[in-house]
């Protein structure tokens, strides 16, 4: 991970949710199964690396023999062995495979009919009176000669303004009450320097309870904390789907932050970063802004252990998950490790994901280069148990070669999947294992969010953080309920 100290723009590398591109780029600098004893060499030796010894990353390690190693709920301290014993094998699929988990339909779906009454629940009067206090609070702070005398009414009509430009795009804001190309609608509700001066007041925290920098309990995020606890309480209130993904989302933005980061694989390459936990269906339970306090010693529980900045990002957004009903969990490379694994599935919660092979010391899988020599559709499979939780590693050449690691499904039953071969110049057959299928059916549900939002997206430029980040959860939540309707729509009639 690059970083530039001056302007404050973190440089992380790209993960890749999709199977076409390769999922061995550079390691997560946070994640160690290795160590070296001399700081002044920058790599560790063979014998080093694959030893049989148990390390620690905060004490000594342990005596020879535990192979299996052991993760302790400890927040200071994990350990994990330093080489997982690898098996050429399959790994056998577990009864409760074929079992599927009903999915309830709260009340509240059944008792809400119009898009209004899906928006009212998300977001309804309790954040709304919480801006309107702040906003008027922030405004006789500027200045105590010009408080803002607005009520709850007209801080709905503001939102309803915001909500419209999402759909009539239009050059710019002030283009919405010209006389020609401006919306009827909008010019009735309110007026432009009304509009504006809600605008620029608009807070959403107060100022005076924020903690310094470098004291305990400073938050990054204090300024749009309140919204952020709002929307994923509302969230979670909607019963979970049996398969959850878990992926990254950029929220794009011109503005100058240090939050800000540069994502060259996405469409949008600057922006602020998002982690959101995801039902198949795009249905987003539960949400987390990049702040660069991922592997805050804070962010964690007593019973969590410390699995690395990425991994401890599943941890935070898994606590939602009930445990032992059967969910499956699906993550991309940038997140996968093995400790993630044994983690989750000792709560009941199944995983899958793309992995990076330099995170399995000792993995019995051909390289990239011996793949190259392989025919397309080559796949091949090895098996470990680590803490009496069986782990399968599955290597699959296609256009690329790709690595996945679950804990419930692997290489067999094979099924053939259609592929465009350049030098026959036609379609042709090829095998496909099995975990990479149930990987590319399950996993897509944040980039299914991905693509209802860039449809709405709200063109209101701003220099500040804050209102970007929370135009970016307005538009968020409205795309929600697009879901959230299509969710009760098909239960109502199924049940009919």
């Amino acid at each position: 991970m690059k970083q530039r100290k001056k302007t404050g723009v973190i440089f992380p590398s790209e993960s890749e949710s999709s199977l076409g591109l390769s999922d061995d780029s550079n390691a997560d600098p946070t994640f160690r199964l290795t160590s070296c004893e001399s700081s002044a060499s920058t790599e560790c030796s063979d014998s080093e690396q694959y030893s049989e010894e148990t390390v620690s990353t905060s004490g000594p390690s342990t005596p020879k023999g535990n192979i299996t190693g052991s993760l302790q709920p400890t927040k200071k301290q994990v350990s994990f062995p330093r080489k997982l014993v690898w098996k050429i094998g399959n790994l056998d699929v577990p009864a409760w495979y074929a079992d599927t988990v009903p999915v309830p339909v709260g009340d509240f779906f059944m008792n809400l009919d119009t898009p209004f009454q899906f928006f009212n629940y998300f977001f309804g009067d309790e954040i709304f009176e919480k801006i309107l206090s702040e906003s008027q609070h922030y405004a006789i702070q500027k200045d105590p000669n010009k408080p803002l005398a607005i009520n709850k009414n007209e801080l709905k009509k503001f939102v309803g303004i915001c909500i419209i430009m999402s759909v009539v795009h239009l050059p710019n804001t002030r283009s919405y009450w010209n006389a020609s190309l401006g919306n009827t609608i909008i010019q009735e509700t309110m007026s432009c320097n009304r509009f504006e001066n809600i605008r620029t007041n608009l807070h959403f925290s107060n100022n005076e309870d924020t903690v310094p920098s470098g004291q305990p309990g400073h938050d990054r995020l204090h300024k749009i904390r309140p919204v952020i606890n709002h929307l994923n309480a509302k969230f979670a209130s909607v019963p979970m789907e049996e398969s959850l993904s878990l992926d990254e989302q950029l929220c794009a933005t011109k503005a100058r932050h240090y939050l800000k980061q540069y994502m060259p694989m996405k469409p949008h390459k600057w922006g602020y970063k998002l982690f959101i936990l995801s039902g198949v269906s795009g249905f987003a339970y539960k949400f987390e802004v990049y702040s660069g306090m991922e592997n805050d010693e804070s962010q964690r529980l007593e019973s969590e252990p410390d699995l690395g900045a990425c991994a401890n990002v599943v941890v935070r957004l898994g606590r939602l998950i009930p445990e032992k009903k059967n969910h499956r969990l699906y993550f991309d490379n940038y997140f996968t490790t093995p400790g993630l694994m044994v983690f989750f599935e000792k709560k009941g919660i199944h995983c899958l994901g793309t992995v990076r092979q330099n995170r399995l010391p000792g993995v019995k899988v051909p390289s990239k280069k011996e793949l190259l020599k392989k025919e397309r559709g080559y796949s091949s499979e090895c098996v470990t148990r680590v803490e009496d939780v069986d782990l399968s590693c599955v290597v699959w050449k296609d256009n690329k070669a790709v690595t996945l690691m679950s804990t419930f499904a692997g290489e067999n039953p094979k099924c053939k999947v259609s592929r465009f071969d350049k030098k026959k110049k036609e379609i042709i057959e090829v095998e496909c294992p099995n975990v990479v299928s149930i990987y590319n059916k399950h996993m897509g549900g944040v980039d299914l969010l991905d693509s209802i939002i860039g449809r709405y997206k709200i063109k209101l430029r701003s220099k500040k953080m804050v209102h970007e980040a929370v135009l970016s959860f307005l538009r968020f939540d409205s795309c929600k309920q697009l879901v959230a309707i299509q969710k009760s729509t098909s239960r109502e009639g199924n049940r009919q």
